[in-house]
């Protein structure tokens, strides 16, 4: 892709492999008719107006040069069936309008719709654009670099959603260590499937404070009798943490649903300790009936042993709504293989440990784990 892009860069005023020049027509619309009566491919290489909703079909290859971009215009929408071309740290879509389909699109990124990915600029709305338009079709791929994001919504029902980033370098990040009440990633809606790896998420929580409303990814998505919702993050890793790294809450009224989860090979470090018993910050924390797995990731969270310290795992299935008002579905939990160092709080009014498990009616299985040096207790299990 890099070298495409290269070369797609050095085109001049020529068209490409025969292609369309989209600045030779009145607008991108007029030059997508062009390009569709020619079966070719269609080059955008300066600023274009889509004045009307319009579909690039999958027998046009839609290709971006470096200044090239497309401005959609209030409530229209470009569907691009077709295979695209652009480079990867380039915006190509600004304006109100929306941008969708992909169907032949392996990989976004969010640049194309202006992330700065500098560690100071707002990203959130770059990330929730692209998502939504990478609904069930792309791969959102994040480049190295520091994205600032502030409550990126994603609630598209029926849908997969995949960020994949390169591992330490990719870095999703709260503005600043003074923000309160925030998150990082919001997933909610029915009959999602969220999956995120490689990347690193940083809630900038350096020090002890108060507050208990800070979190890094919020899984809400409800499942229904005939169509799970998922979470899976893999290989990716949580530092700085606040009231939770990953949380997984569909809410008290989940009704005969299904929800899956699946968290390995992850690493949680350090993050806020608290300070009083109502704020008891953990790295996941699963409050939903749901089939989970949580194998073979590695925890670090405290600095100094203290009675209001950060607890690791935490499951409270369901507060009890499986036996009032899920008969049908009887969740399974599996924590194997992780290895747990620092953690746990000893606050009377809010005991926490490395592996906390208040499940109602569901089958647990701990089995293979390594507790190093824990704080409070180390595995609590109050199963009705």
């Amino acid at each position: 892709l890099n070298a495409t892009a290269a070369y797609i860069q050095s085109l001049d005023a020529v068209n490409f492999r025969g292609g369309i020049l989209a600045k030779n027509y009145a607008s991108f619309n007029a030059a997508v008719t062009a390009a569709i009566a020619n079966a070719n491919t269609l080059i955008v290489t300066s600023n274009v107006v889509l004045q009307a909703t319009s579909t690039v079909p999958a027998t046009v290859h839609l290709v971006f040069t470096s200044n090239g971009r497309v401005t959609l215009q209030t409530g229209t929408n470009l569907r691009v069936q077709g295979p695209l071309t652009a480079p990867p740290s380039t915006r190509i879509f600004i304006g109100s309008g929306t941008a969708n389909g992909f169907n032949n699109v392996p990989e976004a990124y969010p640049e194309w719709w202006g992330a700065a990915r500098d560690g100071a600029t707002d990203d959130t709305l770059a990330f929730e654009s692209a998502m939504v338009a990478c609904a069930n079709t792309t791969t959102i791929k994040l480049l190295s670099g520091s994205y600032i994001a502030n409550v990126v919504n994603y609630s598209v029902s029926n849908s997969t959603i995949r960020l994949s980033g390169q591992g330490e370098s990719s870095v999703i990040m709260l503005p600043n260590t003074n923000i309160f009440g925030a998150s990082l990633i919001v997933v909610a809606g029915t009959n999602i499937i969220a999956s995120f790896d490689h990347i690193t998420f940083d809630q900038q929580r350096v020090i002890q404070l108060s507050d208990s409303n800070n979190q890094g990814i919020i899984f809400q998505a409800k499942g229904t009798t005939t169509n799970a919702s998922g979470l899976i993050v893999e290989s990716c890793t949580f530092r700085n943490g606040c009231q939770s790294d990953i949380s997984v809450a569909s809410g008290d009224s989940v009704s005969n649903t299904t929800t899956f989860v699946q968290i390995r090979g992850n690493r949680f470090l350090g993050g806020s300790e608290g300070t009083t018993s109502t704020h008891d910050p953990r790295a996941i924390n699963i409050m939903t009936p749901c089939d989970y797995i949580i194998e073979g990731n590695y925890f670090d969270l405290l600095r100094d042993r203290t009675a209001y310290g950060r607890a690791g795992i935490v499951c409270f299935d369901g507060w009890g709504v499986i036996a009032n008002t899920a008969p049908n579905f009887t969740p399974k939990g599996v924590i194997v293989g992780n290895y747990l160092k620092r953690m746990g709080r000893s606050q009377t009014a809010s005991t926490l440990g490395c592996i906390d498990a208040y499940n109602f009616g569901v089958d647990l299985l701990i089995d293979g784990s390594v507790i190093l040096d824990c704080y409070g207790r180390g595995i609590q299990t109050k199963a009705d």
